[in-house]
């Protein structure tokens, strides 16, 4: 009679659970440091702007220097001077944003989102380093226009200037409703004068608060690009040293965190080239777009700008392109229906907390028909593993009787093996899914659940939840019918442990629906096993 085997602690099947942990742990962290790094050399952020100096109807100067010429443009054959003038900076402020509009390239600057703050309940400001956003210049090296503006109503300013024969109207329209720019570039007698004009924009790098290898920061900062269908991401927080990206006519592009961004998209009939230029030193990004003048007699360039908020509903307010920026990688076809129903729950809620937990139960009663499933087949699984054991021993030397055997005595008890992973596979791209949306989506941007959890978009300060997850996943554990040996099975009660410490500075809200999804996967496993035994 052969003796029963006894459960070795390194067989081929306990090596390969502890392989698979540490490569899935292994591989989480250090795509999570390479997406969200923390630069360590990087200075403090560029202090906020005084809010109190943004309700100014009136312009003032604020450039005492004298008029000085330089020349940069060629008007036929021959140089022409430009001449930069006292700037002139004109204020904007409504209930939402304030801003300011310089003559000096009429740039934007000092744009304030009046209704969200920092972590340290500074308003959010979305031009930190000058020249600001867009400034207009010409020719190579870059040289500010100044401008003759004039304000028409409130939002609309209007400059002009000239370089030699070549007259130019800049015209910029906020549109509140959508925290948008409408712009429009007239150029008379262009085709006297050669050269380019730029869109010049600079901003500092997004420097991550505080990060390590087991606690990475999620914050960071992206330069997305399309030209025509194609769409590049570049992650400006990951560089490690100084760069230089040249893009050949660029039709939309945007520069921000995964809460607010600025946008630009060209609906001219000539395409701008785009130059991001990343300064490792000094921890700033600029973005140029360079346009030729055409040698035409009259032209015009238009395009919108978006500044503010990463909600689709301004997006898609400002531009049903916009919408685009809104980047959910390759699982956006499960992160946009899961948003859509988290915001038809606080709609009828009021709540973001308890809309990710009827999210929750919504993703869970889906997927249950397959527990369901599941459970039967690992409970056929457990049924048989007597006689599996048998045929172990007894087609030990015979691997092609044995797995001949095997198959037909899960076929005629119902029993498949692969039955029982597979409501693991549908969890898994609907919890990546689900970080991507709560890790970017502005309306759980410090929201607060209740109690101490005060931003849904922070880690829980005290652990609570992760504690929570683990225990929780170790009851489920616990619950669920196993084929496993002892010494397998004892090897992943470690898994829980292992999750909670994934969980430790991720986003509560995504902490939240592991607890939720866990204590509904114990009252699940309670309720099968009742359900059998009746």
């Amino acid at each position: 009679m052969l003796e029963p085997q006894q459960p070795k602690l390194f067989d081929s099947k306990t090596v390969i659970a502890i392989i698979i942990i540490g490569l899935f742990y292994v591989a989480w962290q250090n795509y999570l440091n390479k997406k969200y790094p923390n630069m360590k050399s990087a200075p403090a952020a560029a202090a906020p702007v005084d809010s109190q100096q943004t309700g100014k109807s009136t312009a003032e100067t604020i450039n005492k220097a004298e008029p000085k010429e330089a020349a940069t443009a060629t008007d036929s054959g021959s140089e022409v001077k430009l001449i930069t003038k006292p700037a002139q900076v004109y204020s904007y402020e409504d209930d939402k944003v304030s801003f300011q509009i310089s003559s000096n390239g009429m740039s934007v600057g000092r744009f304030e989102l009046k209704k969200y703050t920092d972590r340290k309940d500074k308003l959010i400001t979305l031009t930190p380093a000058e020249p600001g956003l867009f400034e207009m210049s010409w020719g190579n090296p870059k040289q500010p226009l100044s401008f003759d503006v004039k304000v028409l109503e409130k939002g609309v300013f209007v400059g002009t200037t000239s370089i030699g024969q070549l007259q130019i109207e800049r015209k910029l329209t906020y549109l509140p409703e959508s925290y948008s720019f409408l712009q429009e570039i007239n150029l008379k007698n262009p085709g006297q004068v050669t050269g380019q004009f730029n869109l010049t924009s600079q901003d500092k790098i997004l420097i991550p608060e505080s990060s390590s290898w087991l606690f990475p920061s999620y914050e960071h900062q992206d330069f997305l690009t399309f030209v025509g269908e194609k769409k590049e991401l570049i992650n400006t927080s990951h560089a490690s040293e100084s760069f230089e990206k040249k893009i050949k006519a660029i039709n939309l592009y945007s520069l921000g965190s995964q809460y607010f961004t600025v946008g630009f998209l060209d609906e001219s009939e000539i395409l701008a080239d785009l130059t991001l230029i990343s300064d490792f030193n000094s921890k700033s990004i600029t973005h140029a777009l360079t346009y030729q003048i055409p040698q035409l007699a009259e032209f015009q360039f238009k395009n919108k700008m978006f500044v503010g908020p990463k909600s689709s509903e301004s997006l898609l307010a400002a531009h049903e392109k916009f919408v685009e920026l809104m980047d959910y990688g390759m699982l956006a076809f499960i992160s946009k229906p899961m948003l859509a129903s988290m915001k038809w729950f606080y709609s009828l809620i009021g709540n973001w907390g308890f809309a990710i937990v009827f999210l929750t139960l919504l993703v869970r009663a889906v997927v249950l028909p397959f527990n369901l499933m599941s459970y039967r087949s690992m409970k056929g699984m457990q049924k048989i593993q007597p006689l599996l054991t048998d045929l172990r021993a007894k087609y030990k030397d015979d691997a092609v009787t044995l797995n001949k055997e095997m198959m037909a005595i899960m076929k005629n008890n119902n029993a498949n093996p692969l039955a029982g992973c597979l409501p693991i596979l549908l969890q898994i791209p609907i919890f990546f899914a689900l970080y991507r949306v709560i890790g970017s989506s502005v309306e759980l941007y410090q929201a607060p659940f209740g109690l101490w959890i005060h931003d849904l978009s922070l880690h829980d300060k005290f652990y609570v939840l992760p504690i929570l997850m683990g225990i929780t996943m170790y009851i489920q554990q616990k619950l669920t019918p196993t084929t496993m040996d002892p010494m397998q099975a004892k090897i992943l009660t470690w898994m829980p442990v292992i999750f909670s410490l994934f969980m430790l500075n991720l986003p509560a809200g995504l902490t939240l629906y592991m607890v939720v999804s866990a204590v509904f996967g114990i009252v699940q496993q309670k309720t099968f096993m009742t359900m059998m035994k009746n």
